[in-house]
């Protein structure tokens, strides 16, 4: 019944309905072509009328002019070539329906490729299982083998049912391997394969931590299914999450009839199961399964799903490893080579391997491959300097230009200690007033040096410059502190002062004035107050 329904698919989705469009599509075609025909004939019978209407200088009407007589054989000529045109074109056109008919049809057969697709799906989900025989999963066993699966194509190490169980488990069930299960669901509508029934199989390559939804009703869980290349995940929501949440990594599984969950931006999918079925077969677990084992920046492992058959570290962290030896090697890490040795005029040049083809020899796989190098140039090493490609070469070879950079590096860092020794010697003698700490020192010593420090010449030098230029700055100070202490005596002055002020002479000016202008000059007094106004 299964093969029945799968052939009548490939028949309903192959044939009836894409033949029924390409003959409706070559029936508007030839009509198309007809039309223009006949269009391109009526131009050039009108325009052999028109010229020939000229030539007789006749009027260019389409209709009978009764005034003009003698122009009736013409348009009589005219009308009689229309009409057989026109004749021709009836007669070669097909019997067909008007746009709207024909759409109406159209629709039709839609509305009935559709309600066949739909009856189909009704089927499919009348003959669709929702677990596997519950007998048969009694039938488990444990033990360790070494050989392949059938369905998943990887080693054993340990088989959970035996190869008769398996069979009749899945038995009418189509198994799909992870990129198998890609390539039938895809973009962009993310229909389920045509099959009655299907079974996802795959490694459990890794689980992540059982989580709450939106709503913090139920939890969920992911897992990766992998083979070991490709992953898909399956998604464990409720009742099917409580079921299986302790399945195993490594373990072979294969997932009957699981949802097909798209994401929001229809990039993607992932698979589901809500429910508490018996939808999950634990075949036996896979001999090959390994993580990868590479540490991190952060510190912790890579754990990437690998084929332990082929390598011990996953793809990304096995091409940083070869990245990170070539660097170790500067004329490997260089983008642009610059000077190349020659031998007997020939390039050198690192490869693989070397190949004989009709009687020559032909190298093949370059180690050193850069990207920016013209195809002429392909097959060549290329250097930045002398040295780097005589280091490549020689590997005895020191560059001299380093070895002298190391010495003077040295001798610099010699030259930095023998300075700290002889500072701390000169901190430790008397006068080694630059190197000690004067904060510790007595007044007495502080203002004796300060009197020292204000000279800046030597008397000899000064008397050749005939003064000590330098006097009047460190003086400078001394006379606006004075200044202020002037201030502030006059201020206490004026703040005693009387508010009566008195204008008379004194005795002394006026015995002076007595002798200069004798002895009867009265004296004269003017007496001013604060209080006046005037």
């Amino acid at each position: 019944m299964a093969e029945l329904l799968k052939i009548e698919l490939q028949n309903l989705f192959r044939g009836a309905q894409f033949l029924e469009l390409v003959h409706l599509g070559q029936q508007l075609v030839d009509q198309i072509r007809l039309r223009n025909r006949a269009r391109v004939e009526l131009l050039h019978q009108i325009r052999t009328l028109k010229e020939q209407k000229k030539a007789q200088s006749a009027v260019e009407s389409d209709e009978e002019d009764p005034r003009e007589s003698g122009q009736t054989p013409y348009f009589r000529g005219h009308r009689a070539a229309e009409k057989k045109i026109l004749t021709r074109i009836s007669a070669s056109r097909p019997q067909t329906d008007t746009f709207a008919q024909r759409l109406e049809t159209f629709n039709q057969q839609l509305s009935h490729e559709t309600e066949k697709r739909r009856k189909v799906q009704e089927q499919i989900r009348d003959l669709r299982v929702l677990s596997f025989d519950e007998e048969l999963l009694r039938q488990k066993i444990n033990d360790t083998v070494d050989d392949v699966d059938t369905y998943s194509k990887h080693r054993l190490s340990k088989r959970y049912y035996s190869q008769d169980t398996l069979e009749r488990l899945l038995k009418n069930i189509e198994p799909l391997r992870v990129h198998h299960a890609l390539a039938k669901i895809h973009a962009p509508n993310f229909d389920p394969p045509q099959y009655a029934n299907f079974a996802v199989v795959g490694v459990v390559a890794a689980k992540s931590e059982a989580k709450q939804t939106a709503n913090d009703r139920t939890k969920y869980m992911s897992v990766q299914l992998s083979n070991l290349k490709q992953q898909l995940t399956l998604t464990l929501f409720s009742k099917a999450f409580k079921k299986y949440y302790k399945l195993r990594l490594g373990d072979v599984v294969a997932v009957l009839n699981p949802q097909i969950w798209v994401q929001r931006e229809r990039t993607g999918f992932a698979l589901s199961l809500k429910e508490d079925y018996d939808a999950i077969l634990e075949i036996g677990h896979a001999r090959d399964f390994g993580l990868c084992s590479s540490v991190r920046k952060d510190g912790s492992l890579c754990h990437t799903p690998i084929d332990l058959s082929k390598t011990q570290h996953c793809d990304y962290h096995t091409e940083l490893s070869y990245n990170r030896t070539a660097s170790k090697r500067l004329e490997l890490t260089g983008n642009s080579k610059m000077f190349t040795p020659t031998e007997d005029g020939v390039k050198q040049a690192m490869y693989m391997s070397t190949k004989r083809k009709n009687g020559r020899e032909q190298l093949d796989g370059l180690l050193v491959a850069d990207a920016s190098v013209p195809k002429q140039d392909v097959g060549r090493l290329y250097f930045s300097n002398p040295d780097v490609s005589r280091a490549f070469f020689d590997d005895s070879y020191a560059n001299p230009r380093l070895i002298n950079d190391l010495q003077s590096a040295k001798s610099r860092l010699a030259r930095v200690k023998n300075e700290k020794r002889l500072r701390q010697k000169l901190a430790a003698l008397a006068d080694g007033d630059t190197l000690k700490d004067t904060s510790l020192e007595t007044p007495e010593s502080r203002e004796s040096r300060q009197k020292a420090t204000k000279v800046a010449f030597d008397p000899q030098t000064m008397v050749r410059i005939g003064f000590n230029p330098t006097q009047r700055i460190f003086e400078r100070r001394q006379e606006r502190e004075d200044a202020a202490v002037r201030s502030e005596r006059v201020a206490q002055l004026l703040s005693t002062a009387k508010t009566e002020k008195s204008l008379k002479r004194t005795k002394e000016e006026t015995l002076r004035r007595q002798r200069i202008y004798g002895k009867h000059e009265a004296p004269t007094m003017v007496e001013l107050s604060s209080s006046d106004e005037e």
